[in-house]
């Protein structure tokens, strides 16, 4: 038993690190945006800074008047955290938007796009104003999402004002707060349709900052060397009784 015991502990830690390796906590980084011109439809573009290196953005669909090129940060804009401390902020998304560019959108419209140079492993969309008392919006997406947070902005708000009616949709009613889409294989777009009118509110988009989680052969070749460790802790622990 004792044996037992001492090959599960040489196991285990390699387990929890495996799955630290994949899951790892990060923090964020948020679109440049570099250029902006309105219409419908309009267009953006704009750059991640990664550790890595940039990944270029790209946004055609719906892009209102308001809309702003990256200036400056975020104190004093539409992100403020002043607003609501942790309207933009959760543990899984702790950095929140840090400058001031963003797209307005009125809605309705259809086929809005984001595309990335390059994949990437989380996508984070921090939404502005959505929708109004007595005038809600919502918003549906190509992929489905999780609000990580949410609270007051500058025209008010709460802490319940988005909600998730399905997997893909988002319903605010003045609603400010941070979405994340995650896949797989990486994110490469992002696709979505205003399905109501109502004129002023828009996103902002951030990933992570360093993007270190492994490809699936990185995992199953991590993997095969856990199976690996552990076979070899019984073959040990069989050599052992024989003597």
């Amino acid at each position: 038993m004792t044996r037992l015991l001492n090959a599960a502990r040489r196991v285990i830690p390699m387990a929890v690190g495996l799955l630290v390796f994949a899951h790892p906590a990060k923090a964020q980084t948020w679109v440049d945006w570099t250029a902006v011109a309105p219409g419908t439809p309009g267009s953006a573009k704009g750059n991640l800074p990664l550790g890595t290196g940039n990944v270029g953005v790209t946004y055609n669909g719906e892009v209102e008047p308001a809309s702003s090129i990256s200036t400056g940060s975020s104190a004093g804009t539409y992100f403020d955290p002043a607003f609501g401390p942790g309207t933009f902020v959760s543990a899984t998304a702790p950095v929140g938007p840090t400058n001031n560019g963003w797209i307005q959108l009125y809605g309705p419209s259809q086929g809005n796009l984001i595309t990335f140079d390059t994949p990437v492993n989380r996508l984070f969309m921090a939404i502005i104003s959505l929708g109004q008392g007595g005038r809600p919006v919502d918003y549906a997406f190509s992929l489905p999402f999780t609000i990580l947070s949410q609270g007051p902005g500058n025209w008010g708000g709460c802490y319940t004002c988005l909600t998730q009616p399905a997997p893909t949709v988002l319903h605010g009613v003045e609603g400010n707060g941070v979405l994340m889409f995650e896949a797989p294989a990486g994110i490469s777009s992002l696709e979505f349709s205003v399905l109501n009118n109502e004129n002023f509110h828009g996103f902002t988009i951030g990933v992570d900052a360093v993007t270190t989680t492994p490809e699936p052969a990185s995992l199953a070749l991590l993997a095969t060397g856990l199976v690996g460790v552990a076979g070899a802790a019984r073959r040990r622990r069989k050599s052992g009784d024989a003597v």
